[in-house]
């Protein structure tokens, strides 16, 4: 998509938030550190679509759909 990771995003699944960890703006355990945390670990087997933000400024909502190869 071209972005360069220079706005706050987050992927939100089943409840968890993953995404760019900020101590400043997160409460504890808010967000899920992206730099540790896979979005297929956080996804599980049965999960088949999620939500993606990017830049919460602007909100550019996105309704991710997973499909099997």
């Amino acid at each position: 998509m071209g972005w360069t990771n220079s706005h706050l995003h987050d992927r939100r699944i089943e409840g968890k938030r993953l995404g760019p960890s900020n101590p400043e703006c997160d409460g504890p355990g808010e967000m899920l550190d992206e730099r540790t945390f896979t979005v297929g670990a956080v996804l599980g087997e049965h999960i088949e679509a999620f939500a993606y933000e990017y830049n919460f400024g602007d909100g550019w909502d996105h309704h991710i759909v997973l499909k099997s190869a």
